[in-house]
């Protein structure tokens, strides 16, 4: 980008923000700031290849993995156990077998045993 295009571009987003308060203006520019970060972090991950949802104006970013799809060996032990048990009391035991910094929150783990729970119905309605 050339100098002049530069103060071009500048021009444009000063004139944007000319109607708001000097303090609105500054939180405006610092959010954007914020998001175009974000945005650079997750191309430098290639994350950021958007998938069209259902409504053409929508779109999705692919989810960082969870704590338990990240620690194979968490998610081999839930997935290898056979005795019926709450939710409440497979992540104690997952606290007492691998401490509770490595093991997931009681949300974490509802959420992933209703992940795997929709995609079992997924696979057994044959979608």
């Amino acid at each position: 980008m050339t100098p002049e295009e530069m103060r071009n571009r500048a021009h444009a987003v000063v004139n944007s923000l000319s109607a708001l308060r000097p303090i609105d203006a500054m939180q405006v520019l610092s959010s954007a700031v914020s998001l175009l970060l974000n945005r650079k972090n997750t191309e430098n991950r290639q994350l950021n290849k958007p998938v069209t949802g259902s409504e053409p104006n929508i779109l999705s970013y692919p989810q960082r993995l969870c704590k338990i799809d990240q620690d194979l060996e968490i998610k081999e032990f839930i997935h290898s156990y056979s005795e019926p048990v709450s939710q409440k009391n497979l992540q104690k035991i997952l606290v007492q077998k691998f401490g509770k910094k490595r093991s997931p929150s009681r949300s974490g783990l509802s959420r992933y045993l209703k992940k795997i729970y929709l995609k079992k119905l997924q696979k057994g309605s044959g979608q």
